[in-house]
Order: C-alpha cells, then structure tokens, then sequence
C-alpha cells in the first residue's frame, strides 16, 4: 500500500495475483462495514488472550485470622508475582480460547507436545457438589501428586496456590481460558473463589491417578518431592523430574504461547512420573541435547504449496504395519470371508482375488520368482457346497501373496475390508508419530493442503487417519492416492498426482518419504523430496544427495515465517 498511489497486489501468476486483490477488497469492505457500526477495525478481538496469569504473594496473617479461603488474601500493599517466577516453580500457563477446546488446534498441538491422552470434565459447585462446604475445605489441605496436574478453565474461576522458593504461598487466579500445569512433586491447594464455581477440563497422561499426598514426612520422603525440590528448589535444573519429564523450565523468550511448529520432540529428562520424556517447549529445533544436524539452515523450513506423505516409515513406524496390520489381516481372512461369504462386499473381493490369479498363472515372471503359486481357478461363489474348499484356496493364495511381499489391488481391497471390521470393532488403532499430527495442524491452520501417496489402498489410508491413536486425522487431510496412479518409483506418477491436485509449480510441493527410489522418482518429477529418518527405517546409501529429517517439526517453517 503507497499513499495516494492505491494498493499494489502481485503474486506466483495473475489468478495468485486476482485472489490477493480479492482479499484485500473483502478485507476493506469489512473495515468500513466495522466503522460505520462504531467498531474499530484495528482493534485485537482476543486481547484478552494475551493476558498473563494473576498471580500474588499472599498474607498469611489473614488464613490465620480465619478469612475465608475464597477471599484473595493479598498482602498491602500487594505483591504480584510475575510469570518468569512461576516458571522458575515449574508452573506453566497458557491462554486459550475456551469456547472451541473441542477442537482447538492449539490445544491439541499443547496435549500432543506434553503427552497429554486423558481428559474429562470436572464441574465444582453447591448445585453439583453434595456436601460442597466440606468438600472445598478438603480440597484445600496442601499435597502433591506424583504426575503433573494440569487443569484448564472452561467458565467460572478459583484459586491455586503453590509454595515459593521461601515457603510462602503463592496464589494464582484461574479464569475461563486458562491453562496451567503444576509439576509433579510441588505442594499445592486449590479452592473456589466467592464465585463459587468452575468448569475444568483435567487432562492426563496416560491412565488418570488423582491420589493426593498430604503434606508430611511420607510425602517429604517420595521420589517426586525429591526429584522437584532438586530440580525448582535447590538450583538444580538437571534430569529427572515427574510429570513431563526432561526439560519443563522455559525461557522468557518462549514463555509467550508458541505456534504449533515450536512443538519440537526432544528425548526428555531421566525418570519420574507420569509423562517422562514428553517435548520441552524450547521454541524451534530439536531439544533434550540432541546434536543431530537440524534443517533449520535447508530450505525446507518454509511455506509449500502443498505437502504429499508416505505412510511407511514416514507418517506410521514400519512396525505397525508389518507387526500389527499384516498379522491381524493374515490370522483373520478366513473367519472373515467365512463371516461375509453371501455378501455382495466378499464376492467383489473373491472376484478380484480370482482375476489376479488367473493373471498371475499365466505370468512366467511370477511363477519362477515367487514359489508356491495357489490357482483359484476352482473357487466357486454360488455352490454352497465348494464354499469351504473355495475359502481354504483362498487363504492359501492370500497367505501366498503376503508371504511375497505383493501388493496387488485383490489383496489390498480384501486387507482393507479386514482392517475396517478390525478398526470399527475397536480391536486396531492406527498410529501417527506425535510430530505428525503437530505438523498436520500446522499445515491446516496455514491452509497448506496435505496429501497421502501410499502402496496401501485408498480406504487403509483413511482407516489409519481415521481411528488413529490421535483421534480422526481426516479432516487434517485433502486427498488420497494409492498405485492406481502409478508406481512410486514412478516419476509418472508424482506428475499425475501434480495434475490431480492442480499444482502449477511442481517446486512448490513437498514430498516426504522413507525411500530412496520414491525420493528419486519424486524428483525426476519437479517434487522437492525429504527423506525421514525414523527409527526402524532401512539404511539409505550414502551420498544419495537429499534433505533427510528426523521429525517432521524439521519440515515446518520457522516462527515468525
């Protein structure tokens, strides 16, 4: 924008250029809509998100001259306590917006980089608590857990109030949007302020424990009081810790509320409980001392136009795949095809199963290379009577296929429909590294359209991101693509995949993969690859000349960008 010469709009191409221009307009139709209702256009809307915690030392002489404990209990004059004093507690805050926590990217990016997998909704009031006035007393003994406590306000307010270095109290004022964690091993309380009510959501890692040790010489004597006073306390600082593990202490530089790409996975400190080894908030990189080479230097850390992703190795450890879904399909294709023998679903399967192999008798190739053929030359849908000899051909050919590594179409569509009775009966669950879903939210909430390009079929892919242990991933992602679009090892195929998602700039899509091969075709395509260096993943030959990542945190653009 010039003054007094207008607005200048350019872009990639003209139609890049025509839809700034349109943003632009929209954006000052609204502005002048805003003024002329009395709104100022300039105005943050979530100001109040920004706020910081209300925190103070509190007056002792009042709890002992028996004020009520939902009063503030200020000193006069009053003495705040700043953030950075609280993180040197090892208390973390977060300000959120409250009224979307069900699906809250930045919530979930917090959840994700902590390790946060339980949550349930706890609501405190006389109307909804028997017993409230003994009860909130009961609340209020000072104890310590041995997993973090993590609590965020969805509407009403209270008190937390935590010992200081000195061992006074310091009381912190909770209100709707807050999120805060205490480390295990800290002596706290909690009570209602006069507003007598609040609606937390309390999240967890891993199976939930709310047992409360009261202060005394069991609890001075527990490895997480130790393990806190070592660490907050005395100076330490060091390894250990309960609740998140390795390194909760924050700089003030990262104390205000990080983006999603700052959730980088680190190894964690030594033991403790709860959710040891979770990330630390260290904005950017790789934390817990990791010396690897970082891609924060490549250029790989920025914007794309779009982003495809292997599944193997690259989204999904190999193990899950290998040991979990080929075994689960492999131990239960004939109780499956026994199931749904009559129905329309298994007789498309059976007839794909039976065209695959009439080809595959007439293959020279795959007869001198993959003995132990199976003909279904026999198999018969209709005759009740052959239904046990067809079904025992057919397993024989499945476990014939599987034992060759094949992935033909036949096979795939029966594993699917296998894998889908197993993810719908609740006996699977796909599983996602935890910086893949991080790195998902990131893309979608910058509009970056992420797609998959997986040798398993279209309808396993969705069951994956469907039922994965991160909930259902799918609304994260824009697409699907299997072989029926060509080999990967095809560059062919990365450039159907180019059309199919209308991308004009091959450079500006990213593919990320385990492979070699794939990485070569990708390229031979205009795709930028990355090859991910995962645990469990096959060695790559060296000098192959590719970017390689050991997370995907690696891949986002950096804060600020």
């Amino acid at each position: 924008m010039v003054r007094r010469h207008g607005i200048y709009v350019w872009g990639n191409n003209w139609r890049h250029a025509k839809t700034q221009a349109e943003c632009i307009d929209y954006l000052c139709d609204w502005a002048l809509r805003m003024r002329a209702a009395g709104k100022d256009p300039t105005a943050n809307p979530f100001r109040d998100r920004t706020a910081k915690l209300a925190a103070w030392r509190m007056d002792p002489a009042l709890e002992a001259a028996g004020v009520d404990q939902r009063q503030p209990h200020k000193l006069t004059p009053s003495v705040a306590v700043s953030k950075a004093e609280l993180e040197a507690l090892g208390v973390l805050q977060w300000r959120l917006d409250a009224d979307k926590f069900e699906a809250d990217p930045q919530l979930e990016a917090i959840k994700e980089a902590r390790g946060y997998t339980y949550s349930d909704l706890i609501t405190v009031s006389p109307a909804r608590l028997p017993g409230y006035e003994a009860k909130i007393k009961s609340f209020y003994e000072e104890h310590l857990h041995t997993d973090e406590e993590i609590r965020y306000i969805l509407d009403g307010s209270g008190y937390f109030d935590v010992r200081s270095v000195d061992g006074g109290w310091v009381r912190i004022h909770m209100k709707k949007g807050d999120l805060i964690t205490l480390p295990a091993g800290i002596y706290h309380r909690f009570t209602l302020d006069d507003r007598n009510y609040i609606k937390a959501l309390r999240l967890f890692v891993g199976v939930p424990v709310w047992t409360a040790h009261n202060i005394g010489p069991k609890a001075d004597a527990m490895p997480e009081r130790h393990q806190y006073v070592q660490k907050f306390l005395a100076g330490g600082g060091g390894g250990g810790g309960g609740g998140g593990g390795g390194a909760q202490k924050r700089s003030a530089a990262a104390a205000a509320i990080p983006s999603i790409g700052d959730y980088a996975p680190g190894s964690g400190g030594g033991g403790g409980g709860g959710g040891g080894g979770t990330s630390s908030f260290a904005s950017g990189g790789v934390s817990g001392g990791d010396k690897r080479p970082k891609v924060d230097d490549c250029s790989l850390r920025r914007k794309w136009g779009a982003v495809v992703l292997d599944i193997e190795g690259t989204t999904t450890p190999i193990a899950f795949v290998k040991d979990v879904l080929f075994p689960y399909a492999a131990a239960r294709t004939r109780s499956f095809l026994e199931a749904h023998w009559d129905t329309p679903l298994v007789r498309s399967d059976v007839a794909l199963l039976v065209a695959q192999a009439a080809m595959d008798a007439s293959d020279g190739v795959v007869r001198a290379t993959m003995p132990g053929f199976v003909d279904l030359a026999g198999v018969d849908t209709e005759g009740p009577a052959s239904k046990a000899a067809s079904i025992a051909a057919l397993v024989a050919n499945v476990e014939w296929q599987m034992a060759h590594n094949r992935k033909t179409g036949a096979l795939k569509a029966l594993q699917g429909h296998i894998w889908r009775s197993g993810y719908e009966g609740g006996e699977l669950k796909g599983v996602v590294y935890p910086d893949v879903h991080a790195a998902l939210l990131r893309w979608k909430a910058e509009g970056t359209p992420v797609y998959i390009y997986s040798s398993g079929s279209r309808q396993a892919q969705r069951l994956i991101f469907g039922y994965s242990d991160k909930g259902d991933l799918k609304p994260l992602l824009s697409g699907y693509f299997d072989t029926t679009v060509g080999a990967k090892v095809d560059a062919g195929s990365y450039k159907h995949i180019l059309e199919t998602i209308g991308a004009e700039d091959p450079a500006e899509v990213l593919f990320a993969t385990d492979l070699l091969a794939e990485a070569e075709a990708a390229a031979g395509a205009g795709v930028q690859p990355v090859l991910l260096l995962r645990d469990g993943n096959g060695p790559l030959k060296p000098g192959h000349g590719f970017p390689t990542a050991h997370s995907f945190a690696e891949l986002l653009p950096a804060s600020g960008q």
